[in-house]
């Protein structure tokens, strides 16, 4: 039996969202696992190579995912991807950081971020 829940509904259970897929008959799926102190800031400095503190690493990764579902959806229609296939979690990462994250960040002035070569 499947259970549709949002977000917000996965966030209380103690859940979130680390990735999407879509199957070959062309439906999404979440791939969801527990939520774990620092996980998203963890996930960001893999994927970014940047240190963001929680919340906001959570709001990143969230718009990350967001970017892979839609830009995967507009890359099939427009046939430049397999029906079927979608972004990887690390090129959806490294294509919303060139093209958002910079405004993303004028609207949080106070962010601290370290990348890796500041460390």
């Amino acid at each position: 039996m499947a259970v549709k829940l949002d977000r917000k509904g996965l966030t209380m259970l103690g859940y979130g969202i680390v990735d999407v897929e879509i199957s070959r008959n062309n439906v999404w799926r979440a791939v969801i696992e527990p939520v774990k102190d620092g996980q998203y800031t963890l996930k960001l400095k893999e994927l970014i190579r940047k240190v963001i503190p929680e919340p906001e690493a959570r709001e990143i990764y969230e718009e990350i995912l967001n970017h892979k579902w839609l830009q995967t959806e507009n890359m099939v229609n427009a046939g430049k991807l397999e029906f079927g296939s979608s972004l990887t979690l690390q090129e959806a990462a490294t294509e919303w950081m060139r093209l958002h994250y910079r405004h993303w960040k004028s609207a949080r002035p106070t962010l601290l971020e370290v990348t890796e070569e500041e460390k």
